[in-house]
């Protein structure tokens, strides 16, 4: 029998896919929950732990420092009504508000947020909590004449950490 270059697949195990997720807003009292279809992508959390190099004599032997936790990048579909705009800006004026530059307490703009990607059934297989959540930068895209595509609003997400709950 002649052999295959290529080894089987089991297919008793299902991939994750990307396009297969949910995001949701734990403390929600924007009302944004309500909304999770206008989120069109959104990065999985990045986090890195910092190496501190202990020098003796000729060598160097590292050791574990500070972890941090990259940005989140999210892009939402901007809708008419109700107006992603407005539930975003709602948000950000929480943190910092430009006409009167006050700014607010952390209490009132970090917010928890859990992503959960879905198998084919759409039941939650992993699940990420991340914490202190807030909106570090808003890109509400451009107008153009030419395209036909929909209104997309870019949004970078700082965050204290996050965890893996199952």
């Amino acid at each position: 029998m002649p052999q295959s270059g290529f080894r089987n697949v089991p297919n008793y195990y299902e991939p994750l896919r990307p396009n297969r997720f949910e995001l949701f807003f734990v403390d929600d009292t924007m009302g944004l929950s309500k909304y999770t279809w206008i989120v069109n992508a959104v990065d999985r959390p990045k986090m890195k732990v910092n190496s501190v190099p202990i020098k003796y004599l000729n060598y160097e032997q590292k050791v574990a420092g500070h972890v941090t936790f990259d940005d989140l990048q999210l892009e939402f579909i901007d809708l008419q009504g109700p107006s992603s705009v407005q539930l975003l800006m709602e948000w950000y004026r929480l943190c910092a508000e430009n006409i009167t530059g006050r700014m607010g307490y952390a209490s009132g703009y970090k917010k928890e947020l859990r992503l959960v990607a879905l198998d084919p059934t759409l039941v939650g297989v992993q699940q990420f909590t991340i914490f202190g959540a807030f909106i570090s930068n808003i890109d509400f895209g451009k107008n153009e004449y030419t395209s036909d595509d929909v209104q997309k609003i870019a949004v970078t997400l700082s965050y204290d950490y996050a965890e893996n709950n199952y």
